[in-house]
């Protein structure tokens, strides 16, 4: 598994491209958090986006 801490434009960039391409698989919203589960090529990734950082985790 790795985790990548990511930049707000990184961040919007990684989810315009994930919805271009019908790669969001599922969104998740609570009061804190913001998850997008993507299917790429390699496999299911997450982005977990909170006010206060962005991480990307990859298998």
């Amino acid at each position: 598994m790795k985790i990548t801490l990511l930049k707000l434009d990184e961040v919007a960039d990684l989810i315009e491209h994930a919805e271009c391409s019908g790669n969001i698989v599922k969104h998740e919203q609570t009061l804190n958090e913001i998850i997008y589960h993507i299917q790429d090529g390699t496999g299911e990734c997450l982005l977990i986006n909170t006010p206060c950082s962005s991480y990307f985790i990859t298998t």
